[in-house]
């Protein structure tokens, strides 16, 4: 084979490779497309709520004198550092799983 013949057939490697990239990047697209109104939706309402519980709680900390009011935000900064904590330990553990994923799949 030739070097123009083998350049050529790398062309055509290339663009066949680009087009299957296009499709597939379509494809991901529609998929998250029809995926997330169903998800915004559905983390919207639960923001909202977690917005007014936090709002309410608030409120109801400032009822009380500043050494009782010292005392429960401390212990509501435990709770929510804990829930923090486990959003952040969710997140490492899927992005961990979505990397093995990739490399199963790429390899």
């Amino acid at each position: 084979m030739s070097t123009s013949q083998a350049t050529e057939k790398a062309k055509d490697a290339w663009e066949s490779f680009k087009e299957l990239l296009a499709k597939t990047d379509a494809e991901v697209r529609k998929q998250i497309g029809q995926a997330t109104p169903v998800v915004q939706k559905s983390v919207g309402a639960s923001i909202e709520t977690a917005t007014k519980t936090f709002d309410n709680t608030m409120k109801n900390i400032s009822k009380h004198t500043e050494r009782e009011q010292l005392d429960l935000l401390k212990a509501y900064q435990r709770f929510l550092s804990s829930q923090s904590g486990f959003v952040g330990s969710r997140v490492k553990e899927l992005d961990e799983r979505m990397r093995n994923e990739q490399q199963n799949t790429a390899g």
